[in-house]
């Protein structure tokens, strides 16, 4: 009865592949009339080694693929990472400037405002006006930056007039009146009388006229101190041994303007303020509210005169009431 089965065995053996069939058979007889046919134990196994082989070719292409990523990784951190870093770095480097000296530019004064120009240039005026002032402190070295925190000169007798100014008008600045007639040095200076001797101021040794001839202005100035001019007449420095300067800028009066219809024009402004109106005998003008640049006009409203005081880089008004002295003798003729 068991015979039955053994042609279909038979028949499942020669379907096998000819590298399995050619394989010598491993039997087992368990009788006369049925056999058992088993598969080499080599080929039994070989299952196992395959797919051992397929868990190694996973674990490969696994760690290839991390090694790449690491790989990427490393390479963006190096060239796209660090590059963009020194170029953030660059551009914060560029974006901050380094530390200068200051430098101040040549603006348009406005009126009530601290002096803090290195000359002083108006705007629409004549160019020559301009270029001259501007050559002339470039030449001489007479322009100097001048500071905008200004502290008093030292005045000794207090007496309003500062050791440097008594020293220039040669009156004694441990005394209040040092001719003593009676009137305070300081009060004889602004009202143009000499406090070191009898007399108005014009006749005081330690000053001089200076006379401008193609504007036809004169004013007084120390002696000490040294005036030059550059490329004309129109622009003036008086200089001081301590760089302090006082200087004046001439200019044509084109519209031939009041003096206070001029600088509203000049600074844009509604009104002027009736104490900065000063006048004298032939010509009428408006001191800042700092009392460190005055602007005048003669009588004919044929020119713009510009006078200013530059402490300069001592930072110390040591000439104030010089300058109101000078801005007094200041005349012009017809």
């Amino acid at each position: 009865m068991f015979n039955i089965s053994k042609p279909k065995i038979n028949k499942e053996i020669e379907q096998l592949p000819e590298d399995l069939s050619s394989v010598q058979e491993e039997e087992t007889k368990l009788g006369d009339d049925i056999t058992i046919h088993a598969m080499p134990e080599r080929f039994r196994s070989s299952h196992i080694k395959v797919g051992q082989a397929k868990k190694t070719g996973v674990f490969i292409i696994v760690a290839g693929i991390i090694f790449l990523i690491i790989i990427s990784g490393l390479f963006y951190y190096f060239f796209f990472y660090n590059q963009s870093k020194k170029s953030n770095q660059a551009s914060v480097a560029t974006s901050t400037p380094a530390v200068e000296p200051a430098k101040i530019e040549v603006p348009v004064k406005e009126p009530a405002q601290i002096v803090a120009t290195t000359t002083v240039v108006l705007p629409n005026i004549e160019s020559m006006a301009t270029s001259t002032a501007t050559s002339t402190a470039t030449s001489t070295e007479d322009i100097i930056n001048q500071p905008v925190d200004l502290s008093a000169g030292i005045d000794s007798d207090s007496d309003g007039l500062t050791d440097k100014e008594e020293k220039i008008f040669g009156s004694n600045h441990t005394v209040l009146d040092s001719d003593n007639d009676g009137y305070d040095d300081f009060s004889e200076v602004l009202n143009g009388y000499n406090p070191a001797g009898a007399g108005i101021l014009s006749i005081n040794n330690n000053l001089q006229n200076y006379n401008n001839k193609t504007y036809k202005y004169n004013l007084l100035y120390p002696s000490t101190w040294k005036q030059t001019t550059s490329g004309g007449d129109d622009s003036i420095v008086f200089k001081a041994e301590d760089d302090s300067f006082i200087q004046v800028i001439a200019q044509n009066n084109k519209e031939q303007q009041l003096i206070s219809d001029w600088y509203k024009q000049q600074f844009n402004v509604d009104f002027v303020d009736q104490n900065n109106l000063i006048t004298n005998n032939n010509w009428n003008g408006i001191i800042n509210s700092d009392s460190l640049t005055t602007y005048l006009t003669d009588s004919s409203k044929k020119y713009i005169f510009v006078i200013t005081y530059n402490p300069a880089s001592s930072n110390t008004l040591n000439y104030p009431n010089l300058f109101k002295a000078m801005i007094k003798s200041f005349k012009i003729s017809p």
